[in-house]
């Protein structure tokens, strides 16, 4: 269990095809399965904000829930399924018996934003999950798989059936390109445009723009196509939010030269 600003949000596992359902990735489950769940109950806890399976056609288990700042959900467990959701995957496949998994959920529980499979040959479980300000994850658990993935390791080998720490960041390219609207500029106002690309695999959350404009030119505005902008001693900060893979942003920016 994992709260934010009020609200409970629960992990588990689930056998009932009737199990409660609110704006659900995943809406049924076959029967004699077992599949973890995501649930998230209002502030006076009255009712459910969202809830919904998360698993694939074999046995699946949800034991960990947490949120970072912004309010995403990251889920870990295990999992049997070879038709476990996937996506933006580092491990893309199951790998053995039973891998751990690491799943990610925007805000409002209804997608996901990345989700992996994590292990090795044998038997891989994620037991807990936490975040870091910067939205990586860190999951623990335990593993009886040699080949299970690591880099950069404290403990190389496995020595029988061990524990594990794994940390799963996020990657995403950003570019940012300065165009004019005319060259060469021969009138007053001037304008010109930022353009920020996220060119992925990861989404790029928090994502802000800073120009510095030269003293000889006087701020008129600055429209960008999401977020917002404000200048503070002829610095342009631009808080453009969360930019999903291969989706961009445009900041129009009209100056007057003094």
């Amino acid at each position: 269990i994992a709260v934010r600003a009020d609200r409970a949000y629960v992990s588990g596992q689930t056998l009932s095809a009737n199990f409660p359902l609110v704006s659900p990735i995943k809406s049924s489950l076959a029967d004699f399965d077992a599949d973890g769940f995501v649930a998230a109950f209002n502030t006076s806890g009255s009712a459910l904000d969202f809830s919904t399976f998360l698993g694939g056609e074999a046995f699946d288990q949800a034991l960990s829930v947490a949120l970072d700042n912004g309010g995403s959900i990251y889920v870990t467990g295990s999992t049997q399924s070879l038709l476990f959701p996937v996506q933006d995957a580092p491990q893309p496949d199951l790998a053995g018996s039973t891998d751990a998994f690491v799943t990610k959920l925007n805000p409002a529980g209804t997608s996901i934003s990345y989700s992996t499979y994590l292990g090795g040959f044998a038997t891989d479980v994620g037991n807990g999950i936490g975040l870091d300000n910067s939205g990586n994850a860190y999951v623990v658990g335990n593993t009886s798989s040699s080949n299970f993935p690591t880099i950069n390791p404290f403990q190389s080998t496995l020595k029988s059936t061990d524990a594990f720490i794994t940390k799963i960041g996020i990657q995403a390219d950003l570019s940012v390109a300065k165009r004019d609207s005319r060259d060469p500029v021969l009138v007053s106002p001037l304008t010109y445009t930022l353009t920020v690309n996220n060119n992925g695999p990861s989404p790029a959350t928090g994502v802000t723009v800073v120009d510095t404009l030269p003293s000889s030119l006087t701020l008129n505005s600055a429209t960008p196509t999401q977020g917002t902008c404000s200048l503070n001693n002829s610095i342009l900060t631009c808080n453009l939010g969360t930019l999903a893979p291969a989706a961009g942003a445009v900041i129009a920016v009209s100056v007057t030269p003094t």
